[in-house]
């Protein structure tokens, strides 16, 4: 999930204009992040056309700082340009360290970011994104509480994922668990048929089936 800083453009500014800058955008500590979980290829392929889908498990871990996690199921339009759409659940210093769900987007014209209410602790939900092969635009959302259409430029998938993701080993993720990670063939979703894992240390990964995957690890 990407954030935004602040960048100042020259040392010219005047300060009270960077002070004002400071706290409309707040700061993150790190730019790092850690992953656990499935990427469909890990690299630029020809992947099915009409989206992705998973249910995942809402853990509710303690988070501390200009610190978050989330979990997501994704869409990668462009490894090159780092282009991508995803829909999932977050929590940290952006939510009031309340867990929320968003829909999240980067390609041609830019990010956005969208937050959406909250979801139960401990409650599994179904996430998907979904394009009609006549569409430009995605369906995205989570069944029964929300959808939205999102636009993208480029709008063609080459990679799915559904991951797990913090910008620090502090936070533990013990008790993730994504099933029935699918794919959509028209407006046929088929469960996955491969997967290519990552998990970066300390976070571990159960690779149960091509389709479902625990996480664990991390913690102060």
């Amino acid at each position: 999930m990407s954030k935004f800083g602040w960048n100042v453009g020259h040392f010219l500014l005047p300060f009270i204009l960077l002070v004002a800058t400071i706290l409309v955008f707040p700061v993150i500590a790190t730019d790092e992040r850690y992953y656990a979980g499935y990427y469909y290829y890990g690299y630029e392929g020809s992947s099915p056309p009409n989206g992705v889908s998973a249910d995942i498990y809402t853990i509710d871990s303690w988070v501390t700082g200009a610190n978050f996690y989330c979990q997501w199921s994704g869409v990668t339009l462009s490894y090159t340009y780092h282009y991508w759409i995803q829909v999932g659940y977050n929590k940290g210093w952006d939510t009031n360290f309340a867990l929320k769900w968003y829909i999240e987007k980067n390609d041609l014209n830019g990010y956005q970011l969208y937050w959406k209410n909250s979801p139960l602790a401990h409650n599994t939900y179904h996430y998907y994104l979904h394009r009609a092969s006549d569409q430009t635009y995605w369906r995205a959302g989570v069944s029964g509480q929300f959808e939205d259409q999102i636009y993208t430029v480029p709008y063609a998938a080459v990679d799915y994922k559904a991951f797990s993701e913090t910008t620090t080993i502090d936070i533990n993720i013990d008790g993730t668990h994504f099933t029935y990670i699918s794919y959509a063939q028209g407006s046929d979703w088929r469960l996955w048929d491969q997967h290519y894992p990552r998990a970066d240390p300390p976070y571990t990964i159960q690779e149960i089936s091509n389709y479902e995957f625990t996480a664990n690890g991390g913690g102060p």
